[in-house]
C-alpha cells in the first residue's frame, strides 16, 4: 500500500490498523497469593500482562529503561509489556488478591504490539477507573462459560473492550503514524522473519525483499518496528520458546533447537536475560500455578 505524505495518512494508517488489528486472548485468571509463595526474583512474561489489585498492598520495582518503583493497592490496574522485567513485595501483610489478564494487540500481520504506539501509563489508579474493574469482572466472568466455542469468542471480544478502556485517555507516541505508515515497505520483510524465525536474519535477502540497500534497510526497520531484526527474531522465538514450555513436555534444550537455538546453554542465557528466570523454572512456576502480575 501507498501513502500520501498529506493529511489524510493519519486516516489511511488509521483504516489500514482497523483492517489489521489482532487481539488474542492467552487467559484471565484470579490469584490469592501468600507472602511466602510469592515470586521474589526478577521475573518478565512473553505477552503483555494487565493486573487488577482486588485485594491488598504490593510495591513493584521495574528495571532497565524504566528503572521505577510503584505501589499498587486495591482498585488499581498494572499494564506490563514484556520487555518490563519486574519484581513484587508484598506490603499488605501476608496476602493478596489480584486479577491477572493476559493478551496480545497485534497489527499488520506482523507481530507489531500495538501498544508500542501509545504512551501507555503503567499504572493505572484513582476513580476513573470503574470501567476497567468492569473488564476484569466481565473476563472473570467469561471463566465460567461452558461451551469452548462461545468461550473463545466472548474472551476475545473481552479483549477489544479491554483495549478500548486502556486506551480512551492516552496518547499516541510523536512518530507512532511515521512508524505505521514505514512497515508497508517492510511487509515482505516482515513476513518472511515470522515465517523463518529459526534461522539467522540475512539482511541483504531481506533488503532486497524491501528494495532497500542494507544499511538504509536497517535504519528504516529499526524506526519503523522499533527493533533490529534479529531483536525481532528473538522476541518471536522467546514468544514460542514460552508456548512450548507451557504445552509440551519436550526436554529445554529440544525446545531450544526447535524454535533456533541448537546451544541449549545459550538458549538458557537469553532466556533467563529477557524472561527473567531459566526455562525450567519458568515451566515450574506455570505448572505450580505462579503467574507474574
Amino acid at each position: 500500500m501507498s501513502y500520501n505524505t498529506d493529511v489524510n495518512v493519519n486516516e489511511q494508517v488509521a483504516k489500514l490498523l482497523a483492517q489489521t488489528l489482532r487481539c488474542e486472548f492467552h487467559y484471565a485468571r484470579v490469584y490469592n497469593a501468600a507472602a511466602p509463595h510469592f515470586p521474589t526474583e526478577w521475573m518478565a512474561a512473553a505477552q503483555p500482562a494487565f493486573s487488577l489489585m482486588i485485594e491488598g498492598d504490593v510495591e513493584t520495582r521495574i528495571r532497565g529503561e524504566m528503572n521505577t518503583t510503584l505501589h499498587w493497592g486495591s482498585g488499581d490496574v498494572l499494564c506490563l509489556l514484556p520487555s518490563m522485567q519486574r519484581v513484587h513485595r508484598i506490603i499488605s501483610g501476608g496476602n493478596v488478591r489480584y486479577c491477572v489478564v493476559c493478551a496480545t494487540f497485534e497489527v499488520l500481520d506482523s507481530g507489531l504490539d500495538l501498544m508500542s504506539f501509545f504512551d501507555l501509563p503503567v499504572l493505572y489508579s484513582g476513580v476513573d477507573n470503574a470501567s476497567l474493574i468492569g473488564a476484569f469482572r466481565d473476563f472473570t466472568e467469561a471463566t465460567e462459560i461452558v461451551d469452548p466455542f462461545k468461550k473463545h469468542i466472548v474472551q476475545n471480544a473481552l479483549c477489544a473492550e479491554l483495549l478500548r478502556h486502556i486506551l480512551t485517555s492516552i496518547d499516541l507516541k510523536p512518530n507512532a503514524v511515521q512508524r505505521l505508515a514505514g512497515i508497508g515497505r517492510l511487509s515482505e520483510a516482515v513476513d518472511y522473519l515470522i515465517t523463518h524465525y529459526a534461522e539467522a536474519p540475512d539482511v541483504s535477502m531481506l533488503a532486497r525483499l524491501s528494495c532497500l540497500s542494507p544499511s538504509r534497510f536497517h535504519a528504516v526497520f529499526k524506526e519503523t518496528l522499533d527493533c533490529a531484526p534479529n531483536e525481532l527474531v528473538r522476541r518471536i522465538r522467546l514468544d514460542k520458546a514460552v508456548a512450548l514450555l507451557a504445552s509440551s513436555d519436550l526436554e529445554v534444550a529440544e525446545i531450544g533447537q526447535a524454535v533456533g537455538w541448537n546451544d541449549p546453554f545459550h538458549f538458557s542465557r537469553i532466556f533467563k536475560r529477557f524472561l527473567g528466570v531459566s526455562p525450567s523454572r519458568y515451566r515450574q512456576n506455570i505448572r505450580t500455578g505462579i503467574v507474574v502480575p
